[in-house]
Order: structure tokens, then sequence, then C-alpha cells
């Protein structure tokens, strides 16, 4: 058990670890430094979304559909509670909002997945692990656990597994692509617009598929959009 796979194990849920990833929080500190930035983003979302608005922010926060009969909500707490968690998610807060969005029926849109996908980038640099020899399997297995669908084979995948973007179980995967690395995130979430992602020197969009979305990176930008454009084709989930 390394940094990364720690560090991806407390993305994906910081209150239940396994043992090992126990055991070397036990002697990495800077793990452990992870660990308490992650709970304290979450206790930081959760005090945000539960105050009153003050004056200043009445203004910016805008109408939201009511989750029970699609109608524009009344003036309530629950405008609110969507702009301070985006200004609380904004810079640092990312993981541990989803089942907050889920809760208030909130849909995130392109823009706020793009950051997302960008926030996670960073935090989890699968990349950076060594390849992987049983990646292509268990990114055939995951794709199905998520329910997708494929029209072809992916191309190769060299690392990989199950990441959490807000309330989406997602395929973290890095492959190669005309010669390049490439990291892509394929979700089951419904995309309406590509959008240009841009993180760390590593360049890409974000782009709907058949009932999803898919996000590429590479340190060339073109091809990063050409296997973007690749997965969008060969993917898709049941309607």
């Amino acid at each position: 058990m390394n940094c990364v796979q720690t560090r991806r194990s407390v993305l994906t849920d910081p209150h239940r670890l396994p043992d090992e990833v126990q055991a070397h929080l036990a002697h990495c500190t800077a793990c452990q430094a992870f660990l308490q930035g992650q709970l304290k983003q979450q206790s930081h979302i959760a005090n945000a979304v539960e105050r009153t608005p003050t004056p200043g922010l009445r203004p910016i926060v805008v109408p939201l559909p009511d989750a029970a009969n699609g109608e524009a909500a009344q003036p309530s707490r629950r405008r609110f509670m969507t702009a301070a968690a985006s200004v609380a998610l904004g810079t640092t807060g990312i993981v541990g909002a989803g089942l907050w969005w889920r809760r208030q029926g909130v849909a995130p849109d392109a823009a706020h997945w793009a950051e997302v996908v960008t926030q996670h980038f960073q935090q989890d640099p699968t990349h950076l692990l060594p390849p992987d020899p049983r990646a292509p399997a268990e990114a055939q297995a995951l794709l199905t656990r998520l329910g997708a669908r494929q029209l072809a084979a992916l191309p190769p995948v060299v690392q990989g597994g199950m990441c959490q973007l807000l309330d989406c179980e997602a395929a973290h995967l890095v492959l190669r692509w005309q010669g390049q690395s490439v990291v892509a995130f394929l979700m089951p979430r419904r995309g309406q617009a590509v959008l240009p992602l841009s993180v760390d020197g590593w360049q890409g969009e974000l782009r709907p598929l058949v009932g999803g979305m898919v996000a590429t990176l590479a340190q060339r930008p073109a091809v990063a959009r050409s296997l973007a454009q690749h997965l969008s084709s060969i993917v898709a989930w049941r309607a």
C-alpha cells in the first residue's frame, strides 16, 4: 500500500478505510494530513449548508427546480444551501459533497462536473502509478458493474479503478492512445455540453455520451480530445 493507493481509498470514503490503508496511515504523516484535510472539508460543507444566508448572498442565489414537482422553488434555504455549497466546493471541498447534492435534488451543471474532475485528477494521481497488467480486465469489469455497455473494445488500459465524483461512482482509467498516456473518467451522469479541461499542464475535455459523460486529460490536448470522441462513440449507459 503506497501513498497514491491510500489517498484513492480516502477519497472514496474517508470514514470506512480498509485495514491495509489504516496500517499505512499509522506511519505516514503526509497521508495522515491528507485524511484530516478530507474530514475537515466534509465538516465545512456540512456547516455551510446549514447556515442562514447573509444579505450579500441572497441576490446571487438563483432559483432551482423543485425536485418533487419540477416547478421553480420558492425563496427558501434550499437556494442558499446550493450557493453555500458551491462556495465551499469551489476550491477544496469537492470530495464528500455527493450525498448533499443527492439529498437536495440538485443536479450539478457541466461546469461544476468539469471542476470536480480536475480536482479529483489532482488529488488522485493514478497516472503516476506503474502499469498494472490486471488493469484491462478490471476496467472491463468496472464498466459492467457501473451499467455501461461497450460497442467496441477499449484502447489499452494501463491503470485505473473506481472513484467517487460527488454522488456518482465513476471509472478512473489511464489509457494509451496515439502513443500518449491519457486519463479518462467515465461516469453514468447525463451531460449536456462539451467543455475544455486544463489542470497542471494536462488538457482535454468533458463531453456527453449516451446516458453519461466522459472526461479526458493528456499532455497533448488534441490527443485527449480525440480519445474523448472515440470513447463517446463506443461506451454508453442504458436508458
